[in-house]
């Protein structure tokens, strides 16, 4: 199928349209993105913002959360002694882990002995 010579110069034409029309839409479109960028050039004219500036510095970040409120414990317990007494030494120290069994406290045990 041979096109005539019109309609082979009417093709190249139309695309040609196309090209330009496709260039003109990019270019107006990176111009409208850069006076968005740049208000100022567009000729509106509000001053700058203000800014600090600051020298990076290299140091050692702590994370830290102060806080205030209260703790339970996940498990307590009952203690009650099999005699009666004053308490004279603590055997154990708090937060540590207890074998069972193990004795926690001294009692004055002198009114036992008596009896």
């Amino acid at each position: 199928m041979m096109q005539s010579a019109g309609s082979v110069v009417r093709c190249r034409l139309v695309t040609r349209i196309v090209w330009a029309g496709a260039v003109l839409a990019v270019l107006l479109s990176c111009k409208q993105a850069d006076s968005a960028a740049n208000p100022g050039a567009a000729g509106d004219a509000r001053p700058p913002s203000p800014v600090e500036v600051a020298i990076a510095a290299r140091d050692t970040v702590v994370e830290a959360i102060n806080a205030t409120g209260q703790i339970e414990a996940e498990q307590s317990i009952e203690l009650r002694p099999d005699v009666e007494g004053r308490i004279t030494a603590i055997l154990f120290r708090e937060g540590r882990l207890v074998a069972r069994g193990a004795p926690l406290f001294k009692i004055d045990d002198a009114e036992v002995r008596t009896q």
